[in-house]
């Protein structure tokens, strides 16, 4: 499998289906730079993740838009949907549908992923919870 499809299946096969199964082999101990926090995650550690964010939107969806390449580091243009009918960080269910524009990029080291740093509109995705 090559990066790029590593990158692709990680948001089709395990975001937006579940498994993380096809890229395991990829995923050993990872960062998760967002929002000036780092998270250390491996494949449980993300299971958990997307259950505390499919708490929150039961129907979670990344849309793809854009991949780029470059080698080592993989760019990624995105966007997260889903309806918000349970409890996400301290906001209560709305039933609002949410579509939060995303940019990630992915470092690779051999065919380990080592790093991915996100960036996302948080305003908007408050705002579209009314908070």
């Amino acid at each position: 499998m090559q990066r790029e499809d590593v990158v692709r299946s990680l948001f089709d096969d395990g975001w937006n289906r579940g498994d993380f199964g096809p890229t395991a082999d990829w995923l050993g101990d990872y960062r998760v730079h967002v929002g000036g926090r780092t998270m250390e995650l491996d494949v449980p550690r993300t299971d958990a993740l997307l259950a505390r964010w499919r708490i929150g939107f039961p129907d979670l969806r990344f849309d793809v838009h854009r991949i780029v390449d470059a080698g080592d580091e993989i760019a990624v243009h995105l966007t997260l949907t889903g309806t918000h009918l349970g409890e996400w960080n301290g906001h209560a269910a709305t039933g609002n549908r949410v579509s939060v524009p995303h940019a990630m990029f992915f470092r690779f080291d051999g065919d380990r992923l080592t790093d991915i740093w996100e960036v996302v509109d948080t305003g908007a995705m408050d705002a579209q919870l009314g908070a």
